[in-house]
């Protein structure tokens, strides 16, 4: 079959009535590893806090510099939050 001039492919001959052109469907993406193993860790964050607390309190100075660390953390997430939801003049 011959095709005009500018044409890759013949429009009405592309795919078939019915048929779509990805017969495999949507490649399935590759979850990411780390996402996946932060989910356990969002589901008992309250019970591993509690469990870092205390043992901070025990004396435990890997906790109390973990816990630390974290409220460092959150500190600054919610300041620039609070910077990124100001009204700007």
């Amino acid at each position: 079959m011959k095709f005009a001039i500018g044409n890759e492919f013949s429009r009405d001959t592309k795919y078939r009535t019915g048929e779509s052109g990805n017969e495999r469907g949507r490649t399935k993406q590759m979850k990411n590893v780390v996402s996946e193993a932060c989910k356990p860790l969002r589901r008992h964050a309250g019970v591993l806090v509690e469990h870092a607390m205390a043992k901070a309190l025990a004396g435990d100075a890997v906790c109390l510099a973990a816990l630390l660390n974290l409220m460092s953390t959150v500190e600054q997430a919610e300041a620039v939050k609070r910077l990124s939801v100001a009204p700007q003049d």
